[in-house]
């Protein structure tokens, strides 16, 4: 249920824009029939990767100029934005995909899960100290780490 919190989580901070979750690989560009994201943007420039995402793969998509932006959703330390693996990345390849980090408290990432039914309603507002949430009429502020790298 953590990954499905997350990805509640990763579709509410992607705001407005219309996006797909889980897309059919028939529905992706050729470049990315080898792997998938959770969530993707309409317009395809917007990747959402939820949880434990493998170094190699973050530093694939990091370096990639058709997307614009690379966020990932995890709770606690699942993954390592200071690695200096992705800074050097970054640096070989620095117009490549912005690549940020969205570190959500585990606490609240289990609090969604504990809430999730078959039909929700959700609502939430992204804050500078991260998401003010209704979930089936119960309220929380999930508290957010961002890092970029």
């Amino acid at each position: 249920m953590r990954h499905i919190a997350l990805k509640l989580l990763g579709v509410l901070a992607m705001g407005d824009v219309d996006a797909i979750s889980e897309p059919k690989r028939r529905s992706l560009l050729p470049q990315w029939r080898g792997i998938r994201p959770d969530i993707l943007s309409r317009d395809g420039r917007r990747w959402v990767e939820c949880g434990r995402t493998s170094m190699d793969k973050l530093e694939h998509l990091m370096t990639r100029r058709d997307l614009d932006e690379v966020l990932v959703m995890c709770y606690g330390r699942q993954n390592d934005p200071s690695s200096s693996r992705l800074s050097r990345s970054r640096a070989k390849h620095p117009r490549g995909a912005v690549l940020r980090f969205h570190i959500w408290n585990p606490e609240d990432v289990d609090w969604i899960s504990k809430r999730l039914m078959g039909s929700n309603d959700v609502e939430g507002k992204m804050t500078k100290d991260g998401l003010l949430l209704s979930l089936n009429g119960e309220r929380c502020l999930m508290r957010l780490e961002r890092m970029n790298v």
